[in-house]
């Protein structure tokens, strides 16, 4: 069913019905400012329902969303973004062993700089963040960063230069409020 909206935008919407019991809705919207979005949510014959968000902007930046609840009604999230400078971005949560649950994500800059963050949030109330960046120089640089349970913080960063040279520096602030700076 295609239907023609206020302002030159225009819709198209379609239901599927495949043979093995899966059945599809998916909606195309072209706006009069050339931005196009499509949106399909999938209902699969094992139980399994799948929302799929693709959007091109007039800018040419493009966003790409994916979520699924599986048939086991466990769910997993993805998240592409392409923005007009060339950036990217793709962010994905995990869910892990026990109760902890991480998230990931895989940046690239314009600039040419690459950075793979992965934050991590435990049930005993701890939380990491490690993020490991390759700037456009070759530099390469890593933080990790961690909050534990007894309120303790650590921040561990050693980078290697493009002159291949280190430099390490370690902060830590203990429990008591104590605070401690290492720098090689």
């Amino acid at each position: 069913m295609a239907t023609k909206q206020s302002r030159g935008n225009i819709s198209l919407t379609m239901l599927t019905k495949r043979y093995d019991g899966s059945i599809s809705l998916t909606m195309l919207t072209t706006m009069s400012d050339g931005s196009i979005s499509l949106n399909m949510l999938t209902k699969r014959y094992d139980g399994s329902i799948s929302l799929t968000m693709l959007t091109r902007k007039s800018d040419d930046s493009i966003s790409v969303t994916m979520l699924t609840r599986m048939s086991d009604s466990s769910i997993s999230l993805a998240m592409l973004t392409k923005r007009s400078d060339g950036s990217i971005s793709l962010t994905m949560p995990i869910r892990r062993s026990g109760d902890s649950i991480s998230l990931a994500m895989l940046t690239k800059r314009s600039d040419g700089t690459i950075s793979v963050t992965m934050l991590t949030m435990r049930s005993d109330d701890s939380i990491s963040v490690t993020m490991l960046t390759r700037m456009y120089d070759s530099s390469v640089s890593l933080t990790m960063l961690t909050k534990r349970s007894d309120s303790s913080i650590s921040l561990t960063m050693p980078i290697r230069r493009s002159d291949d040279s280190i430099s390490l520096t370690m902060l830590t602030r203990l429990s008591d409020g104590s605070i401690s700076l290492i720098r090689l």
